[in-house]
């Protein structure tokens, strides 16, 4: 009798810590990870950073994230001497890829808005879409000195020259710069990714000397731009009159490598090894015509060739890009198009467009086709109405970005606005950013236009109230005003019928000062970012009974 208690006492005790484990596992769970991203939340944020609150209204701190432990990923490979010798003891660094903000000249944002209107795209402030003819030359306007890139991990090679480098997982699957410092010299690659072996071949920093060849025939491309690319500092040469160059002080490595001439396809981001001593040919790509054929599909009768498309058509790598329309065939041809793959998409009056198309382009084609597929445009009736049920008058209307959210920066507006009846209408397209529409008038709160289906015209009904505005000024640590610094807005409305949240992007303009007066009342987080590696903690901005108007200057620590 005696030995069955105990058995069942110790059989409890077992049942008890089983249970404690799993709650712990479920909680933890709940928790969620730091690459969990929801309202006002925001993943991967640095302690410490916060705001300075105005008088009149509190904000407050977000609870500490504890998320769940990432395991580790490895940078492998090994260093090698100049003539293929192992290299024991040197020194291995694993950093992140520098991201330099291009030349503003070489942008076109009547081009840039039309293209994030039309295309699935989520490039960032340094990263925009620029004309291919103007690729080569926005690389070479950078020529000014280059942050230093921030150092993630590091180690040291064996005796044989391995070495194998942990980087937390949370810092993605790259892609990684690394270097390798030995006695006998120094080597660098960039685009390196977790768990693909790689060689560093360690020399001492010299002359490069090379040639630009054209795509179609085997001659030198006089004055031509070569650029060397590791992910931290950026090489530049121009050929002479035989296509030869010489470019001074290149760490060997390998390279990121673009060229380009006028009259001559430009060669983007192409990968090469630099080694001292030895020669790059580089050749220009011959050149591939993509050729966009837009067909229109009606309900009845047969399908036709759709003419005066606009049609844009971008690398996905480098955000180079065309533009043009088609012609009566319904036919849009852009030559010389160097390897890569492209974004196709298009926009036609009375048409919407099923959907952009991929296309591969490799040197050994000399042509390519893109259909586009187009439907009936259906318009949708969209009235706004204020608090009383009175039609609002003069509202207009943006389009959404890759994530169907607002963007100040990417969104594009639509011509005309809403009537003396409150009325707007619109052919909605089935997703992206024409799946939806954002309104604005001053006095009003924003409103979001996103019907169930973009062919059934059922109209929808908005109410703008009555707007809250927040605004202030994104400083560093030390009082320093941080411009073109991406402000997030997110806000879960009061309004029972807002079924989903907002997500607001905004810049702060030259002093650092940023406002929005078109917020709806509810809960409203608020955080600030510059680049990659400067975040601000959320905070929330407690609303208050009869106030309308908020400052919050945000404190952005950039070391």
């Amino acid at each position: 009798m005696k030995s069955s208690k105990l058995l069942m006492a110790a059989w409890l005790v077992v049942v008890g810590v089983l249970m404690f484990f799993a709650v712990r596992v479920i909680l933890s769970d709940q928790n969620g990870s730091p690459d969990d991203v929801g309202p006002g939340k925001v993943a991967t944020v640095p302690p410490g950073v916060g705001t300075t609150p105005a008088r009149n209204h509190t904000i407050t701190d977000t609870p500490p994230d504890r998320g769940t432990r990432h395991a580790a990923q490895f940078i492998t490979g090994r260093v090698l001497g100049p003539d293929g010798e192992p290299v024991g003891g040197a020194e291995v660094r694993v950093s992140l890829p520098v991201n330099v903000v291009p030349n503003e000249e070489t942008a076109n944002w009547d081009d840039i808005r039309f293209i994030y209107s039309v295309l699935f795209i989520d490039s960032l402030e340094w990263d925009q879409p620029r004309p291919m003819a103007k690729w080569i030359e926005n690389i070479r306007a950078q020529t000014a000195d280059q942050p230093g890139a921030e150092q993630i991990a590091d180690g040291v090679s064996a005796d044989d020259g391995a070495f194998k480098v942990a980087i937390p997982r949370h810092f993605g699957i790259g892609p990684f710069r690394v270097t390798a410092s030995a006695s006998v010299g120094k080597a660098a690659a960039q685009g390196v990714r977790p768990n693909v072996a790689i060689e560093l071949t360690v020399g001492p920093v010299a002359a490069v000397a090379g040639v630009v060849l054209s795509g179609n025939e085997n001659v030198g491309v006089p004055n031509a731009t070569i650029v060397l690319d590791d992910g931290e500092t950026r090489f530049f040469g121009t050929t002479s009159g035989d296509g030869s160059f010489r470019i001074e002080g290149v760490t060997p490595g390998r390279y990121s490598v673009s060229a380009g001439a006028a009259g001559h396809s430009p060669l983007l981001n192409a990968n090469s090894v630099v080694k001292s001593g030895e020669e790059l040919s580089v050749r220009l790509p011959r050149g591939t015509t993509i050729k966009v054929i837009a067909t229109y599909e009606p309900e009845d009768g047969p399908d036709r060739p759709l003419a005066d498309v606009e049609i844009v058509v971008m690398e996905q790598d480098t955000f180079s890009y065309v533009r043009g329309r088609t012609d009566l065939n319904g036919i849009a041809e852009f030559r010389g198009m160097p390897p890569g793959s492209y974004l196709v998409n298009g926009k036609a009056e009375r048409s919407v467009s099923f959907g952009e198309e991929l296309v591969d382009v490799d040197s050994d084609k000399l042509e390519v086709e893109a259909e586009l597929l187009f439907e009936p445009a259906i318009d949708t009736q969209v009235t706004v109405v204020d608090e009383d049920n009175q039609p609002v008058v003069g509202m207009v209307f943006y389009t959404g970005n890759a994530d169907e959210e607002y963007d100040a920066l990417r969104s594009a507006k639509l011509d005309g606005e809403t009537d003396t009846q409150g009325r707007f209408t619109f052919p909605f397209e089935f997703e992206g950013p024409r799946a939806l529409l954002f309104g604005f008038k001053q006095g009003f709160s924003m409103v979001r236009a996103y019907p169930d289906s973009h062919d059934d015209a059922i109209p929808l009904t908005l109410v703008a109230r009555k707007a809250l505005r927040v605004h202030g000024t994104v400083r560093t640590p030390d009082g320093r005003p941080i411009p073109n610094a991406l402000i997030l807005l997110e806000i879960e409305p009061n309004d029972p019928e807002a079924i989903e949240d907002l997500a607001i992007q905004i810049r702060s303009n030259e002093k650092g000062q940023y406002d929005f007066p078109y917020l709806p009342r509810g809960e409203i987080w608020i955080s600030a970012e510059l680049g990659e590696d400067a975040w601000s903690d959320d905070y929330e901005v407690e609303i208050l009974e009869g106030q309308s108007e908020y400052q919050m200057d945000i404190e952005l620590d950039l070391e």
